[in-house]
């Protein structure tokens, strides 16, 4: 189990939408090769609160060893100022959360896994994919 900053410990301007560089990370699976199986193949989505950036990266599978360098990647040329935290649900791809950290010099923070309002932004970017 990881031990890990909830999201109600977020800064309150997170909530608010008031200043930039408040990040919500999820990963989006694709769907079938055919009517057997999935694909393992998924898209990594990084969503930034208030200008409602969206950026989506598709890797080959959603294991913390593919997700982390990707989420590092995607960020590190950004301005520390525009990367100040990061939100993510509790899937086991996400941790790698200390070295997203330690990359990109931000904060990380999980939701509650029963809250879905926590996650309503997220689910309405992953229509559009």
């Amino acid at each position: 189990m990881m031990v890990v900053e909830l999201i109600e410990k977020r800064p309150k301007e997170v909530c608010k939408r008031a200043e930039l560089g408040h990040w919500e990370g999820d990963t989006v699976e694709s769907g079938r090769i055919d009517h057997k199986r999935k694909s393992a193949v998924c898209f990594v989505t990084l969503t930034e609160r208030k200008s409602r950036t969206y950026i989506a990266i598709k890797v080959p599978n959603r294991t913390a060893a593919v997700v982390t360098p990707s989420i590092i990647n995607a960020l590190k040329g950004f301005p520390d100022d525009l990367v100040k935290t990061i939100t993510f649900d509790r899937g086991k791809e996400f941790s790698g959360y200390k070295k997203i950290e330690e990359k990109l010099n931000c904060n990380t923070y999980f939701c509650d896994p029963y809250l879905r309002l926590a996650k309503r932004d997220k689910q309405k970017c992953k229509r559009i994919i």
